[in-house]
Formats: C-alpha cells, structure tokens, sequence
C-alpha cells in the first residue's frame, strides 16, 4: 500500500515527462497565442482608425476643392463685362450639376437675393447671418450638401480720393441693365453662394467607412478567434491532463494486478490456517479472539486483492436479458436485507445487463450507504425507467460526501474511511461504463449522498 501510495501522488509521467511540465508548456503557449492576436488586433485598430480619421480629413480637403472649382466656374461666368441673368446661372448649373451643383444665389452686399439657379435648401431670411459670419476657404454643412459664399472685395477708390469726375473726354457710364436680367443697383458689387453635393467627397468617406467597419469586423473575428483559442488550448490542456491520468491509472493498474496475483495465494494460505487454529482453540479465550482477528484482516486483505484484479480485469462485459428490480433484490439480499429499504415496481423490468458486472456495482454502492448509516436509519435503493433509461439510485441519511471529494471521489484509492481501499467506486464506474451508462454522486439536499447510475436504452436496452 505504501508503494500505491507513492505511486499516485508522485506527479511524473511514466514515459519521462511529467504532467506539471505538460500543463505549464500548454498555459504558456495559450498566453503567447492570446498575446499575439492581441497585439495584432491592436495594430489593426489603431491602423484602422488612423486610416479613417485621414481620409476624413483629406475628404473635407477634397470637398472645399470642390466647391472652390464651382466658386471659380461662377466668378468665370460673372466676370466683368458680363451682365448677370438667369440664364448665365442656369447655364453654370446645367454645366456642374453631374459634378454636383445643385443651388447658385446670386446676392447684394446687404444681402438679398437677386437671381437664382436651382433649387436651394437655404432660407432667404438666413442670408443675412451668413454674410455676417462666412469666411473665404469655409463651408458648412446643410443636410447632404455644402454650401459655400462668395464676397468680392470691394472696389479701390479712384486715384486722388473722392468721387470721379466724368469729363468730355472719359466714357460714359454703362447703361443699367434691363428689369430682371441683373441685381439692382446697390452699395457694392454683388455676392453669390452656391450649393453642392461633395461627390467625390461623399465616395471618399463611404469608402472610408466601409474600411472602418471591415476593420470592426476582423476585429470582432480576431476577438472570436482569440476566445476560440482559448477555449481550445485549455481544452486541451484537460485532455492532457486526462491522459495523463490515464497513463497513471495504467500502470497504477499493472503494478496492482501484479500485488494481487502475489498475494492471494499466501493470504489464502493464511486465512485457511487462521481458520484452524480458531476452530482449535478455546472459544472464550484470548488466542481465539486473536486467532479470529487475523481471519478478519485476512478476509479484508483477499477483498482488497479481489478489488484490485477487478479494477485490472480486461474491458469485456456479456450482457443479456435480466430482470433489473430482481438483480437489485439480490444485491440487497446478499448484503443486508434487514438493514436497506428497496423502493421498486412488482413487475419486472427486463434489460440488457451483465449480471455478475452489474451486481458488483450495486454491492459497492449498498455497502457504502450501509457503512455510511448513523444508527437507527436505514439506506434507500430503487430501480425505475425514466426517459427510456434504467436508473438505479442508492441514497444513505449520513453525513453526505464531503465537498473537496465530490469531484474525486470515483478516482481509485480515494476513500473517505480510515479502512477503505477506496477502489469500489472507481470498480463501479468502469462497469457502469463498459455498460455505455454513466454514474453520478450528489449530497441529498435533505441530508445524506445519493448515487444515481443511469444506463441508457441505446447500450443495451429492454429486451426486444
């Protein structure tokens, strides 16, 4: 025992490794995979965004270019010589409106519209404010269009100061223009504000943000792709851990088929000897008594061997039609019929079991609910169909399993008992396995443990 001892708490790996070295290589790959896509992701968000935040600004550039190519086509139009009408804006518009003018105003210095092209969506009553606060090289934005205005400076004084004088020799002054085909006269030469929609500005931002939300996408997918690795890499490094203790379990299993075959030979011989010295000697005496004591660890020692080869026995089972509830009576009935509580139907249900396998794990299961039993109670089994399933459950009103050993307490050698061997249930649930079924410990919430084992119709099933 001391050597099973040794064997299951030292943490190396039989061929050479051991599986703390397995585990710390898998977690510091995890760490190095997730540190990279992180800064990847990183890298590709502040890329991303620089990106985004440039073509903004060389969109806005492109836009006021845009509209100082219309401002320049309006000025052309307009130039001096040239009497401004309607036709002369509408023919600008007719010009630009592919490249997106939409609206030409022409204005008086103090701000009222004299002629129009297009269909503008700025109010006339705005345009005093705007005269007040525009600037040359600015443009605002009035829902999908830009607007920008045009203010000529105003004209030099003449040379000398004052107004001109017109002689006989200067050139008469121009004849005002017709109603209707020019701005009144006013204090100052006429101003124009144009509307338009930024094309090319437009296209730009749109590209911009399809590029910012592909960017949001592949970060999205970086995230995924992290957590998937994540998850893998630590599923991963459970199977390992798994194997690892399978590999273990193994050789635990070899070593220990090797100590039962040793020993059951010298303790039968001991047992069958103590049996005859007890048998000789006195029934009130003391080396009776002692006599009895080395036939009762004899017993427990074959039962621990006996333990030991069904834990190594080959991964074989022979099911075949059986009566559940009466495979459970017998269980019971070879334990302790007095001391344990049957709940099941009175008809038969016929499965598909190995009924020496089977037996062995209800036998466990009832003697440890039976060593479990405070005084004066008396442990429950039952055996019912739920979902197409046989269940067996076996429950104690002891003092339940303890929390650090409910995730363990099917592993071998784990025993909550000074005098356990703590191989029954791992017994219990390599059958319960070979079966295709499953086995489960849970503290009752009304006090005490209940083990459930559950074995489906698909691995053996009722019969026919």
């Amino acid at each position: 025992m001391l050597c099973l001892g040794v064997m299951m708490t030292h943490p190396s790996d039989p061929l050479g490794g051991t599986a703390g070295d397995t585990a710390s290589t898998l977690r510091r790959t995890r760490q190095v995979q997730v540190l990279i896509l992180a800064v990847v992701g990183s890298a590709l968000a502040v890329t991303v965004w620089q990106s985004f935040t440039s073509v903004a600004a060389v969109s806005r550039a492109v836009g006021l270019g845009q509209g100082e190519t219309f401002l320049h086509a309006v000025r052309y139009a307009l130039r001096p010589g040239q009497v401004p009408n309607e036709y002369t804006l509408q023919g600008v518009l007719e010009d630009q409106w592919r490249h997106g003018l939409r609206c030409v105003l022409l204005l008086t210095p103090d701000a009222r519209v004299t002629l129009r092209a297009g269909t503008c969506e700025t109010p006339d009553a705005a345009m005093p404010e705007l005269m007040a606060r525009f600037r040359p090289g600015q443009f605002t934005r009035i829902r999908a269009r830009l607007r920008m205005l045009d203010r000529p400076p105003p004209p030099l004084p003449p040379p000398g100061g004052g107004e001109p004088a017109w002689g006989a020799d200067a050139p008469p002054p121009p004849p005002p223009p017709p109603p209707g085909f020019g701005p009144p006269p006013g204090p100052g030469p006429p101003s124009f504000l144009i509307e338009f929609e930024p094309v090319k500005s437009m296209q730009m931002h749109a590209a911009a943000v399809r590029t910012l939300v592909i960017g949001g996408a592949t970060l999205l997918a970086l995230a995924a792709a992290a957590v998937a690795v994540w998850r893998l890499s630590v599923r991963a490094e459970q199977l390992q851990a798994v194997r690892e203790h399978d590999r273990r379990l193994a050789g635990l299993g070899e070593m220990s088929a090797v100590v039962a075959h040793e020993l059951r030979n010298p303790l039968a011989s001991l047992k069958g000897h103590a049996q005859l010295l007890a048998e000789a000697l006195p029934p009130e005496g003391r080396e009776h008594r002692k006599a009895e004591r080395v036939v009762q660890e004899a017993l427990r020692l074959e039962q621990l061997c006996e333990d030991l080869l069904g834990f190594v026995r080959p991964d074989t089972i022979t099911p075949q039609e059986v009566d559940a509830v009466r495979l459970l009576r017998d269980a019971v009935a070879a334990l302790a019929p007095a001391a344990i509580r049957v709940v099941a139907p009175a008809a038969a249900i016929r499965w598909r079991l190995d009924p020496l396998h089977m037996h062995q794990v209800l036998t466990n299961l009832l003697r440890n609910a039976v060593q479990s039993e405070p005084n004066g109670t008396s442990p429950e089994a039952s055996a019912s169909v739920d979902n197409g399933a046989l269940v067996f459950t076996v429950r104690d009103f002891g003092g339940g399993i303890p929390p650090d050993k409910l995730e363990s307490i099917f592993d071998p050698f784990v025993t909550a008992r000074p005098r356990g061997t703590g191989l029954g249930l791992a017994v219990a649930r390599r059958i319960v396995g070979l079966h295709g079924g499953r086995i489960t410990a849970t503290n009752h919430p009304h006090g005490g443990a209940l083990f459930r084992v559950v074995i489906p119709a698909a691995a053996g099933g009722p019969d026919g």
